[in-house]
């Protein structure tokens, strides 16, 4: 599945930890994790950090200082500080050494590099550069620029098997190209690796062509499962309890063994979708033909899992004729039944505050412009909630005359 992001490229090498000029920053903390593989083992397994406010310098001179919320933050926090790079005015610092780990740029460029992933995908930005959201998923991994270097992500991985029952795991590959000039625009792509070897505790299968494959487990304990292929860059370790719920493995007690001590529950599930806000238009608000906003803007905020994606949709009723903007082809098409239901919608990321910049100026009409959002957790908001600028709303109706 093939996923085009809207934005355009801050240009240059933008899949290896060169920083691009740096975007706007979040504000307050988030809670993110970061993980960090080298080409032959993992340096530091997915960790759980919360950004701060403490500004990061790692040459000494407090004029070449990153956000401590930014992605810079996050690796500073991870690796408790063990991690280098040269700075540029330009750029910003570019990652070079980790955990004494060193693959220099310039003249003594080895043709490995430490490249970063936000959310499964190539940065658009350096280390300094990324804006990083609750819930955020940060990935500095050592690759070969003749590689792929797609990410791998491991699924369906439970939490207790009983010994000697197979499961099946999904590995999904995900990775950026660009599009033609003069826009190139991002093309995320996400899509089943075949091929891939899954492995964990003396076991081990390969994907088939749907992604897929099967374990069996038998002796007891719990157990590190991670894919990886030649290329691509490994999945995080995902762990599966083997017990029969009665042996004394993983918490279970056996019969006659005094009950184990009390563990905190973990957190109650994340079921409900958040409701992002429209800027600054005004419900039911006119414009004169060539005065309408062309840049729609927005943001998503108290979303606890973290933001997958933001969709709009937007559709025009003039008279009987009714249309819906094509994201993708950048102009409005015919629909052939009215209703706002009946548009489509497009993405626009998962950053937040977000803003889309239409190709050109709005005509006359009836327009609804709805945001919907996608967490991580797999919930989608439902139904329209209309309001003020300022109040949470997903949906504004508005007119051009």
């Amino acid at each position: 599945m093939l996923r085009r992001s809207l934005g355009l490229l801050v240009g240059g090498l933008l899949t290896i930890a060169l920083a691009a000029p740096a975007g706007a920053q979040p504000s307050s903390p988030a809670t993110v994790s970061v993980r960090i593989e080298g080409l032959t083992d993992t340096v530091v397994p997915r960790t759980s950090i919360t950004t701060t406010n403490t500004d990061v310098v790692k040459d000494g001179n407090p004029a070449h200082s990153c956000s401590g919320l930014s992605g810079a933050g996050a690796l500073e926090q991870a690796t408790v500080g063990d991690w280098n790079g040269t700075w540029s005015d330009a750029y910003q610092y570019g990652v070079e050494t980790i955990k004494g780990v060193n693959y220099p740029f310039g003249p003594a460029y080895t043709g490995k590099y430490w490249s970063l992933y936000l959310n499964g995908y190539s940065a658009s930005a350096g280390i300094c550069g990324i804006s990083l959201q609750q819930g955020d998923s940060l990935v500095v991994a050592a690759v070969n620029d003749t590689d792929a270097n797609g990410l791998l992500d491991l699924s369906g991985v439970p939490a207790t098997v009983a010994p000697g029952v197979s499961f099946d795991v999904t590995v999904k590959r995900f990775a950026t190209s660009y599009g033609p000039a003069p826009d190139y625009l991002t093309v995320n792509g996400e899509e089943p690796a075949a091929g891939v070897t899954v492995s964990g505790g003396g076991v081990t299968n390969t994907t088939g062509a749907d992604g897929k494959a099967s374990l069996t487990f038998t002796a007891r304990g719990p157990v590190g499962i991670r894919a990886s292929k030649t290329g691509e860059v490994r999945s995080a370790t995902e762990t599966v309890c083997v017990t029969d719920g009665a042996d004394g493995y993983c918490g279970t007690t056996k019969p006659g063994d005094p009950a184990p001590t009390p563990v905190t529950p973990p957190p109650a599930p994340d079921l409900v979708a958040a409701l992002g806000t429209l800027g600054s238009i005004g419900e039911q608000q006119r414009f004169a033909r060539g005065k309408a906003p062309r840049e729609l803007t927005g943001s998503v905020d108290g979303e606890a899992s973290g933001i997958k994606e933001i969709r709009l949709r937007l559709t025009r009723r003039n008279g009987k004729r009714c249309d819906r903007f094509d994201a993708g082809r950048e102009r409005w098409v015919k629909m052939t039944r009215c209703g706002a239901e009946k548009g489509s919608f497009f993405s626009v990321g998962d950053r937040t505050p977000w803003s889309y910049l239409l190709p050109q100026a709005l005509t006359k009409g009836r327009y609804v412009l709805d945001t919907q959002v996608v967490d991580r957790a797999g919930n989608v908001t439902r139904g329209a909630t209309r309001g003020k600028p300022g109040e949470a709303r997903n949906r504004v109706v508005f007119h051009v005359d």
